[in-house]
C-alpha cells in the first residue's frame, strides 16, 4: 500500500508542477477512480489541497 501511495502523491505533485489543464482533469478522474479503492487518510487530504488550489488558479 504504502509504494501506491507514494506513487500516487508523486503523480500528483508532477500534475501540480506541470499547471496543465488537461493534465490537472486527468488527475481528478485518477484520484476520484483511485479513491473509491482505497481509503484516504489525512496526509492524503493535505496532498489533494495543493491541487485544487492549483486548478483554481489556471485560467
Amino acid at each position: 500500500m504504502k509504494g501506491k501511495q507514494a506513487i500516487f502523491i508523486l503523480f500528483l505533485h508532477a500534475t501540480i508542477v506541470s499547471c496543465n489543464k488537461k493534465e490537472v482533469a486527468k488527475t481528478y478522474i485518477s484520484f476520484y477512480h483511485w479513491k473509491s479503492e482505497a481509503n484516504f487518510t489525512e496526509s492524503y487530504k493535505k496532498a489533494i489541497d495543493p491541487l485544487k488550489r492549483e486548478s483554481k488558479r489556471v485560467p
